[in-house]
């Protein structure tokens, strides 16, 4: 499957990689739409202090769950979804009030962990959203 890359501040590549496989607790979701934001562009311009190299970049997105496993979650196969991309470590003083995007151990998709911008991407289950009729766009 195809993947956007930034290598290094100011390039951009497409490459192929393989699409990733259902495992326990996660789902496959086909990438539909993808937003850039600032975080994006900062990391292009490499002036997103928060980003490494190389970064598949992306974070904003709708998607269509193409694999999943029965879930407590109402997740299910063929709903438009999107998810949340703080991957928070729960226990520090800013997750247990609910500022999860201020986690001491934050990594978001696209900055300190390899974003969305891909044809595929497996995502635990319980940071998807559904989307409720909502169009994709």
């Amino acid at each position: 499957m195809k993947y956007i890359v930034i290598p290094e501040p100011g390039k951009v590549e497409v490459k192929e990689m393989e699409k990733p496989t259902l495992q326990k607790g996660e789902a496959i979701l086909k990438v539909l739409y993808g937003g850039i934001c600032g975080s994006d562009m900062g990391t292009y311009k490499g002036t997103f202090l928060y980003a490494s190299y190389p970064r598949i970049p992306g974070h904003e997105f709708s998607a269509e769950v193409v694999e999943i496993d029965e879930n407590d979650y109402g997740i299910k196969k063929g709903m438009i979804v999107t998810a949340n991309p703080y991957f928070n470590c729960g226990k520090c003083y800013s997750c247990r009030r609910g500022f999860v995007n201020c986690c001491t151990g934050n990594q978001t998709l696209g900055a300190q962990r390899d974003g969305i911008f891909r044809e595929y991407y497996s995502m635990p289950i319980e940071r998807i959203y559904d989307g409720k009729g909502l169009d994709a766009l």
